[in-house]
Protein backbone atom coordinates (compact mmCIF):
# COMPACT_ATOMS: atom_id res chain seq x y z
CA UNK A 1 0.00 0.00 0.00
CA UNK A 2 1.40 3.64 -0.69
CA UNK A 3 -0.55 6.63 -0.05
CA UNK A 4 0.44 10.01 -0.96
CA UNK A 5 -1.84 13.66 -0.42
CA UNK A 6 -1.10 17.38 -1.33
CA UNK A 7 -3.21 20.47 -0.84
CA UNK A 8 -3.56 22.99 -3.76
CA UNK A 9 -4.96 25.73 -1.25
CA UNK A 10 -5.57 28.26 -4.58
CA UNK A 11 -8.01 25.97 -5.93
CA UNK A 12 -9.18 24.66 -2.25
CA UNK A 13 -8.49 21.00 -3.45
CA UNK A 14 -6.98 18.13 -2.19
CA UNK A 15 -5.91 15.19 -4.09
CA UNK A 16 -4.98 11.82 -2.75
CA UNK A 17 -3.50 8.95 -4.81
CA UNK A 18 -3.43 5.31 -3.25
CA UNK A 19 -1.79 2.50 -4.65
CA UNK A 20 -1.45 -1.30 -3.42
CA UNK A 21 -4.79 -2.86 -1.11
CA UNK A 22 -6.82 -0.32 0.76
CA UNK A 23 -8.09 -1.83 3.78
CA UNK A 24 -10.28 0.24 5.77
CA UNK A 25 -7.49 0.83 8.85
CA UNK A 26 -5.50 2.79 5.59
CA UNK A 27 -8.00 4.43 4.65
CA UNK A 28 -9.10 5.79 7.74
CA UNK A 29 -5.53 6.45 8.78
CA UNK A 30 -5.28 8.45 5.51
CA UNK A 31 -8.16 10.50 6.18
CA UNK A 32 -6.84 11.49 9.63
CA UNK A 33 -3.64 12.31 8.50
CA UNK A 34 -5.46 14.59 6.22
CA UNK A 35 -7.97 16.22 8.24
CA UNK A 36 -4.89 16.67 10.56
CA UNK A 37 -3.35 19.30 8.58
CA UNK A 38 -3.92 22.74 8.82
CA UNK A 39 -4.40 22.89 5.12
CA UNK A 40 -7.47 20.93 5.38
CA UNK A 41 -9.77 23.77 6.40
CA UNK A 42 -10.16 25.40 3.29
CA UNK A 43 -10.64 21.95 1.08
CA UNK A 44 -13.72 22.04 -0.43
CA UNK A 45 -12.57 19.88 -3.01
CA UNK A 46 -11.41 16.31 -3.23
CA UNK A 47 -10.16 14.72 -6.04
CA UNK A 48 -9.27 10.70 -4.70
CA UNK A 49 -6.89 8.61 -7.64
CA UNK A 50 -7.51 5.04 -7.15
CA UNK A 51 -6.84 3.43 -9.98
CA UNK A 52 -3.94 1.60 -9.29
CA UNK A 53 -5.58 0.28 -5.79
CA UNK A 54 -7.12 -3.05 -4.59
CA UNK A 55 -9.98 -2.73 -2.25
CA UNK A 56 -9.88 -5.24 1.01
CA UNK A 57 -12.58 -4.00 2.47
CA UNK A 58 -16.07 -5.27 3.39
CA UNK A 59 -19.73 -3.69 2.54
CA UNK A 60 -20.09 -3.30 6.83
CA UNK A 61 -16.56 -1.75 6.84
CA UNK A 62 -17.96 0.45 3.82
CA UNK A 63 -20.81 1.62 6.07
CA UNK A 64 -18.68 2.47 9.28
CA UNK A 65 -15.67 4.85 6.99
CA UNK A 66 -19.20 6.74 5.76
CA UNK A 67 -20.35 7.51 9.05
CA UNK A 68 -16.35 7.96 10.06
CA UNK A 69 -16.01 10.65 7.35
CA UNK A 70 -19.24 12.52 8.03
CA UNK A 71 -19.19 13.33 11.48
CA UNK A 72 -19.82 16.47 12.62
CA UNK A 73 -17.76 19.65 11.61
CA UNK A 74 -16.90 17.75 8.05
CA UNK A 75 -18.22 20.40 5.48
CA UNK A 76 -21.27 18.65 3.69
CA UNK A 77 -20.47 21.07 0.70
CA UNK A 78 -17.54 19.81 -0.36
CA UNK A 79 -17.40 17.75 -3.40
CA UNK A 80 -15.46 14.67 -4.24
CA UNK A 81 -14.21 13.15 -7.14
CA UNK A 82 -13.32 9.44 -7.17
CA UNK A 83 -10.65 8.38 -10.17
CA UNK A 84 -11.41 4.60 -10.69
CA UNK A 85 -11.60 1.97 -13.77
CA UNK A 86 -12.32 -0.67 -11.39
CA UNK A 87 -15.77 -2.94 -10.90
CA UNK A 88 -14.76 -3.39 -7.10
CA UNK A 89 -14.09 0.75 -6.87
CA UNK A 90 -17.14 1.79 -8.36
CA UNK A 91 -19.39 -0.20 -6.44
CA UNK A 92 -17.45 0.90 -3.06
CA UNK A 93 -17.86 4.58 -4.42
CA UNK A 94 -21.61 3.93 -5.07
CA UNK A 95 -22.21 3.01 -1.34
CA UNK A 96 -20.48 5.31 0.01
CA UNK A 97 -22.03 7.81 -2.83
CA UNK A 98 -25.62 5.93 -1.37
CA UNK A 99 -25.65 7.32 2.30
CA UNK A 100 -27.47 10.30 2.98
CA UNK A 101 -24.28 12.61 3.62
CA UNK A 102 -22.65 11.74 0.83
CA UNK A 103 -25.65 11.46 -1.47
CA UNK A 104 -24.83 14.95 -3.93
CA UNK A 105 -20.80 15.17 -2.79
CA UNK A 106 -19.31 12.19 -4.21
CA UNK A 107 -18.95 11.45 -8.01
CA UNK A 108 -17.58 8.64 -9.94
CA UNK A 109 -15.51 8.85 -12.79
CA UNK A 110 -13.13 7.02 -15.27
CA UNK A 111 -11.30 9.82 -16.38
CA UNK A 112 -8.96 12.67 -15.42
CA UNK A 113 -11.25 15.39 -17.70
CA UNK A 114 -14.76 14.55 -15.70
CA UNK A 115 -13.41 14.48 -12.83
CA UNK A 116 -11.35 17.93 -13.42
CA UNK A 117 -15.13 18.99 -14.90
CA UNK A 118 -17.28 17.69 -11.82
CA UNK A 119 -14.95 19.44 -9.67
CA UNK A 120 -14.67 22.71 -11.70
CA UNK A 121 -10.56 22.22 -11.54
CA UNK A 122 -7.78 22.28 -14.02
CA UNK A 123 -6.08 18.68 -13.36
CA UNK A 124 -4.36 16.45 -15.11
CA UNK A 125 -3.02 12.81 -14.92
CA UNK A 126 0.41 14.33 -15.17
CA UNK A 127 -0.13 16.08 -11.62
CA UNK A 128 -0.50 13.17 -10.08
CA UNK A 129 3.17 12.88 -10.71
CA UNK A 130 4.48 15.92 -9.02
CA UNK A 131 7.10 15.06 -6.64
CA UNK A 132 6.04 17.64 -4.00
CA UNK A 133 3.30 14.97 -2.67
CA UNK A 134 3.10 14.53 1.11
CA UNK A 135 3.40 10.92 1.56
CA UNK A 136 1.90 8.86 4.00
CA UNK A 137 2.53 5.65 3.61
CA UNK A 138 4.80 3.86 1.11
CA UNK A 139 5.71 0.18 -0.46
CA UNK A 140 8.26 -1.16 1.38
Amino acid sequence: MSMKYKFYPEQNLLVDVCTGIMTYDNMKELFLQEIANPDFKSVHKILSNIIDSDLAITVEEIEEFAKFMSSPGENPQARWAILTDKPDQVSFSLLLKKTPFFKNIIGIFSTIKACSDFLDISFSMENFKENDYIIFKKNP
